[in-house]
């Protein structure tokens, strides 16, 4: 008789994703965060840019 095969684990995989659609989700949201991100940013620019002008006039 041959012995009980040992359960099988899948250790390599995250335990948060599983599914592709999971998959797509956690990287739909991480596209969403970045586009915040950059639209933080060029606000910044722009608030940047007119206190210098503002400023430049004094």
């Amino acid at each position: 008789m041959l012995p009980k095969a040992p359960p099988v684990y899948q250790a390599d995989r995250s335990p948060q994703i599983s599914t592709s659609a999971e998959i797509f989700e956690q990287e739909l949201k991480a596209d969403l965060i970045g586009n915040q991100v950059d639209s933080e940013k060029s606000y910044a620019r722009e608030v940047v840019e007119a206190w210098k002008a503002q400023t430049a006039r004094l």
